[in-house]
């Protein structure tokens, strides 16, 4: 098994856009895990698992987001 974090945006702000890929193919009889997945070897499928990645303060609660750094300015008339 291969679990993989990716996220072509960088690393969001919202904290929502996270997931965890792993990438399966079916075990032949007698291939050992490095004859199967070598360098040019196709997955057969992929499964992707959302995940929340949030910050816990020291009453165990949630920490609320930061506001971002527009929410202070004005928008143009």
């Amino acid at each position: 098994m291969w679990i993989h974090f990716q996220n072509s945006n960088g690393v969001p702000t919202d904290g929502k856009k996270h997931y965890f890929a792993v990438y399966f193919m079916n075990a032949l009889d007698g291939k050992t895990v490095k004859e199967m997945w070598h360098k040019t070897a196709k997955h057969e499928g992929i499964c992707r698992i959302n995940a929340i990645f949030e910050k816990v303060g020291t009453d165990n609660q949630p920490i609320p987001p930061k506001p971002s750094d527009d929410a202070g300015k004005e928008k143009p008339a």
